[in-house]
C-alpha cells in the first residue's frame, strides 16, 4: 500500500512561485504597457533583429494571436476623411453626430474599427469583415476580441446596431428598457454580446 502524497499549502505556493519564475525566464516574458499614443513593449530580443509585420496605413488598436504566432487578427483605425471636398465646397457639409472639434479641424473621424487577418509566414494581410447577420460593429479604443489557439475562430465583443425579434422575449427589466428605446436606425444600442467569426 502506497502512502498518500502530502504537501503543505506553504510548500505548494513556494513551488508554484518557483515554477512561474522558471517559466517566465525560459519563455522570455514580455511586459506591455498601454500609453496615450499606443502600446509599449519591453522584451528580451536574443536575435537582435526586429521585423515589421504590417504595413497598415493607420494605427493598430488591438491584436490577438494564435498559439504559434502564425496568425494575427488586428483592429485598425479607419482612415481620416477630409471634410473639405469638391462636393462639400459646392453643396455644404451635413453634420450628424461628428465631434465639433474634428469638423473645425476639417476632418471626420470614424471610431468604428476594421479587422484584418495577418499570416506572419507569408506577410499577407486581408480584411476580416464581421458577418452582416451579426448586426454589430467594433467601436472605439477599448476592444475585446480573442483568436482561438488554432487561429480558426475569433470571439469579438461587438456593439449591436440591430437586435433580432427573439431578443424581445427576454424579461430582464434593464434589457427590456434598453431594447425598447426609440433610436435612429444604425445607432449603437449599447448592448455588447460576444460574437464568433471565422478567421480562416
Amino acid at each position: 500500500m502506497s502512502m498518500p502524497f502530502y504537501a503543505s499549502a506553504e510548500q505548494i505556493m513556494r513551488d508554484r512561485s518557483d515554477y512561474a519564475r522558471k517559466n517566465v525566464a525560459r519563455g522570455r516574458g514580455v511586459i506591455a504597457l498601454k500609453v496615450a499614443d499606443g502600446v509599449l513593449f519591453v522584451a528580451e530580443n536574443v536575435s537582435g533583429t526586429l521585423r515589421k509585420l504590417t504595413h497598415h496605413s493607420t494605427n493598430l488598436i488591438e491584436f490577438s494571436s494564435d498559439a504559434r504566432g502564425e496568425t494575427i487578427v488586428y483592429a485598425a483605425e479607419k482612415p481620416v476623411e477630409s471634410v473639405l471636398t469638391d462636393k462639400s465646397l459646392r453643396e455644404g457639409v451635413t453634420v450628424a453626430n461628428e465631434d465639433m472639434s474634428d469638423l473645425l479641424l476639417g476632418r471626420r473621424i470614424d471610431d468604428n474599427r476594421d479587422l484584418f487577418v495577418l499570416n506572419t509566414k507569408t506577410g499577407n494581410s486581408r480584411p476580416l469583415p464581421l458577418a452582416p447577420e451579426l448586426h454589430g460593429e467594433l467601436y472605439g479604443d477599448s476592444l475585446d476580441f480573442s483568436l482561438s489557439p488554432d487561429g480558426g475562430q475569433l470571439a469579438a465583443k461587438v456593439n449591436l446596431l440591430e437586435v433580432s425579434d427573439s431578443w424581445h422575449e427576454y424579461r430582464e427589466p434593464l434589457l427590456a428598457r434598453v431594447l425598447n428605446r426609440d433610436l435612429p436606425k444604425g445607432s449603437a444600442i449599447r448592448i455588447h454580446p460576444f460574437e464568433r467569426a471565422h478567421a480562416t
